[in-house]
C-alpha cells in the first residue's frame, strides 16, 4: 500500500468512522465492530474502501472485511503506532500496556486469531493509534516486514532498516 493508499485509509476513517457525533459513523462503526466478514462486506462504505486501497474482486473480500472491521475499532487517530503505544515507554522499562507475552502470542497467531488479538490490543491502547499505518499493516499482515516493524516499535527500536515503504505483498 503506498502512501497514498494511506492516505486514502485514513481519509475513508475520518469519513465514515471517526465522527463519533455523527449517528450514521456510530452505527456503521457498531456494525462493522460485531460484523463477520460477509456482514461487513454487506456495508456499501466498505467497498467504498476497497475501491480506494485496490481491495475490488472477490479474492479480497477477507482481507478488505478485516480492514474494515479493525479500523471502527479505533477512535482516535494519533501520530504513534499501535504497538508503539502499546509497548514499553522505555527500551527497559516494564510499564508496556501490552504485556511481551501477549504481544508475542499476537505475533504468532494466525488469521481470525491474530486479529482478535489486535481489536483487543486497540483497546488496551484506548482505541488511538496511527488510523493510515495500521491500515497499511492490516493490508500486510502476514507479511515478515510487518511483524519486524511491530517489534521494533514495541520496543521502541530503530526501525529505520524497515520502513513502511519497503512493505510489499512479494516479500
Amino acid at each position: 500500500m503506498s502512501a497514498f493508499e494511506t492516505d486514502r485509509v485514513l481519509d475513508w476513517w475520518q469519513h465514515n468512522i471517526a465522527d463519533r457525533n455523527n449517528s450514521a459513523a456510530r452505527g456503521l462503526a457498531a456494525r462493522l465492530r460485531r460484523a463477520g466478514a460477509i456482514e461487513a462486506l454487506a456495508e456499501q462504505q466498505v467497498h467504498q474502501l476497497g475501491r480506494r486501497i485496490g481491495l475490488t474482486g472477490p479474492n479480497d473480500g477477507q482481507r478488505l472485511a478485516d480492514i474494515a472491521r479493525t479500523l471502527a475499532e479505533v477512535r482516535e487517530n494519533s501520530s504513534e503506532t499501535l504497538f508503539r503505544r502499546l509497548g514499553p515507554s522505555k527500551p527497559d522499562a516494564e510499564d508496556a500496556l501490552l504485556s511481551r507475552l501477549r504481544f508475542q502470542r499476537l505475533l504468532r497467531g494466525d488469521g481470525e486469531e491474530r486479529l482478535t488479538a489486535i481489536r483487543r490490543a486497540i483497546t488496551m491502547a484506548d482505541r488511538r493509534c496511527n488510523v493510515a499505518q495500521l491500515g497499511r499493516d492490516l493490508q500486510w499482515l502476514d507479511n515478515e516486514r510487518t511483524l519486524q516493524r511491530w517489534c521494533f516499535d514495541y520496543f521502541r527500536g530503530d526501525d529505520s532498516a524497515v520502513t513502511p515503504d519497503m512493505i510489499s505483498e512479494d516479500e
